[in-house]
């Protein structure tokens, strides 16, 4: 199985009912949604699973521990995030929303409505993290029923 092909396919189809080309030659592309927002798809080279990710949080060196206790906390187990998952990009100084997933679980429907879930929760953490750290209150979990199961595929709501 060539899981860049397979993406690459899935890419093509979205490409044309976008109206706009999508480059995918090297296994990665990203997609601007929402006024600044970016979605990076990527297959790295030989593998077999596809990786989302996008920004949702700008963060700076001078931000305190407390910050990052409360960060820490939200992501726990993946309650505050359908299981995708939160790690600090040092190149950019961002908190980035991840989800990797086995390209053998999808077909092209399967594959759309999983980034669109994606964006979808990308843009809920980004709102639920600015409101938490401008707050400077605690941040209530939420737990979806089955979320907390590894091989999860984001399902649209």
């Amino acid at each position: 199985m060539d899981g860049r092909k397979i993406i690459g396919e899935y890419l093509a189809n979205i490409a044309i009912e976008l109206g706009t080309p999508i480059d995918f030659e090297s296994g990665v592309c990203s997609l601007f949604y929402g006024q600044s927002e970016t979605l990076t798809i990527e297959v790295p080279m030989g593998a077999d699973v596809v990786v989302l990710y996008s920004p949702v949080l700008s963060l700076h060196t001078s931000d305190s521990s407390s910050v990052f206790k409360k960060l820490l906390s939200y992501a726990l187990l993946g309650r505050n995030t359908s299981g995708c998952v939160l790690g600090f990009d040092e190149n950019s100084g961002k908190l980035v929303l991840s989800h990797q997933d086995e390209i053998k679980r999808f077909d092209r429907m399967s594959f759309e409505a999983c980034l669109l879930s994606f964006v979808e929760e990308a843009n809920k953490v980004r709102g639920d993290l600015k409101k938490l750290l401008s707050q400077g209150s605690n941040q209530t979990s939420r737990v979806a029923p089955g979320m907390l199961y590894p091989g999860m595929v984001l399902k649209p709501r």
